[in-house]
């Protein structure tokens, strides 16, 4: 069955929608690495009957009802999926019709492109406070009215027929204005339990998300933003509640030789790509912590404290040995080499897969979800071995794209990378 795709158009007091609106093609893609998703829409606008002006009054009202501003969601078979603010509205017109374009980000662009409002010394102040204080800064705190679920969304579906659009809006009701507070913003518990900071100082002109991300990264953590439900997630991704969801494996087979297949799997991938590159990678990163008394207090993290790689493949002798990175006042240095060393495995792997449609086995893909590979053509799967037998290494979605165009239909390209192995201070 084909996925069942809507796109709702809703101002800011959540009381426009716009239902189904005829799309000629859409994009939105989101990724673990970009707090920051994009979207773009083109929207079809039927051409003007002979002697009317019906066309271009249609294109009126839809010039006056989706505004820079305004909130986009996407829907697919009634799961939310993806929002976002409109922030460029473009118009064409030529022989053939006209065409109503949209593009925009996800509502952490909020974050990402605000700056801090004050400066500050949060020395003495715990981590998830600090952030709390910063996002207070901007108007993220503030979500967006649309409907929580698509059966609760007033709206309007006619609208390339003859219908007269601001009379059924004037019917429409005001859809449940949901929490505003700063429970946008969720934390795991390792996170919330860190002490209080000894440093910690925001400036003018900083932009409250890099400050958000240096104090995250630089306690080893990191951060990843839920763009349908508008929640920031800031901890552990290993403990991301977002895509545990009962933890739902989904399956990736790439076995398209018909006499080779194992287990009569059915191939589901459409086009594939494999790349592995060690250039930014390191035998080991050392990490130096400067106090304030002059002392450095060093921490390792090598190759060798790994368990190995499924994706990155590394023969033969590794040119760069060994890496030096400086931080101030950090209680823990090897648990930044650590995820400094992580991040280097995991940017090493480039695993895309393409599949048609927007879900497998009636559920949509979305971010940082475990998948299982059984992969023919690129001899990879989640498999490793060990004395004790074989185990399976982790490997989740780092980047979705849903696309539609009118020749391809509907596809999603997902962006795989083994997961972050969990830090242990007894490697």
């Amino acid at each position: 069955m084909a996925d069942k795709v809507k796109i709702l158009v809703a101002n800011r007091d959540g009381d426009k929608l716009i239902n189904d609106l005829l799309y000629l093609d859409y994009s939105f893609s989101m990724s673990v690495d970009d707090i920051s998703s994009t979207f773009s829409i083109t929207f079809y606008q039927a051409i003007t009957p002979p002697r009317g002006e019906f066309g271009f009054a249609r294109l009126n009202h839809m010039r006056n009802m989706v505004l820079p501003g305004f909130y986009i969601q996407m829907w697919v078979n009634d799961v939310l999926t993806f929002t976002g603010i409109i922030q460029k509205v473009s118009i064409s017109v030529d022989k053939n019709g006209r065409t109503f374009s949209v593009t925009g980000k996800d509502t952490a662009s909020i974050l990402v492109e605000s700056y801090c409002t004050y400066a500050k010394d949060y020395a003495g102040w715990e981590p998830y406070a600090i952030i709390n204080d910063l996002i207070v800064q901007t108007n993220f705190k503030v979500r967006s009215q649309v409907a929580a679920t698509i059966d609760s969304a007033p709206l309007v579906d006619d609208i390339d027929g003859v219908i007269d659009l601001e009379a059924a809006l004037s019917e429409v009701k005001k859809v449940k204005k949901p929490d505003v507070s700063i429970s946008n913003v969720k934390y795991d518990e390792d996170f919330k339990a860190l002490g209080v900071r000894d440093q910690f100082k925001v400036s003018y002109g900083d932009t409250v998300y890099s400050k958000i991300s240096e104090l995250v990264v630089g306690l080893g953590f990191n951060c990843i933003f839920n763009p349908a439900t508008n929640v920031l997630f800031v901890g552990d991704l290993i403990k991301d509640s977002n895509k545990i969801r009962g933890r739902g494996i989904k399956k990736i087979i790439n076995n398209p030789s018909q006499e080779h297949r194992y287990n009569n799997e059915e191939n589901n991938v459409l086009s594939a790509n494999y790349s592995y590159d060690i250039s930014d990678v390191y035998t080991a990163v050392t990490v130096y912590s400067q106090l304030e008394n002059g002392k450095n207090i060093p921490g390792t993290y090598s190759l060798d404290d790994r368990k190995g790689s499924c994706l990155l493949k590394i023969g033969g002798e590794r040119l760069k040995k060994f890496m030096a990175v400086t931080v101030d006042n950090e209680p823990n240095p090897r648990k930044i080499a650590w995820q400094i060393l992580e991040d280097q495995i995991i940017n090493g792997q480039v695993l895309t897969y393409e599949f048609a449609g927007h879900t497998q086995d009636g559920e949509v893909w979305d971010l940082n979800r475990v998948v299982v590979i059984s992969d023919e053509v690129f001899q990879t799967s989640n498999y490793y071995y060990t004395p004790t037998g074989y185990k399976l290494f982790a490997i989740v979605i780092k980047s979705i794209q849903f696309t539609y165009n009118q020749n391809d239909g509907p596809k999603t390209t997902v962006g795989l990378t083994e997961e972050r192995q969990p830090y242990n201070d007894t490697n």
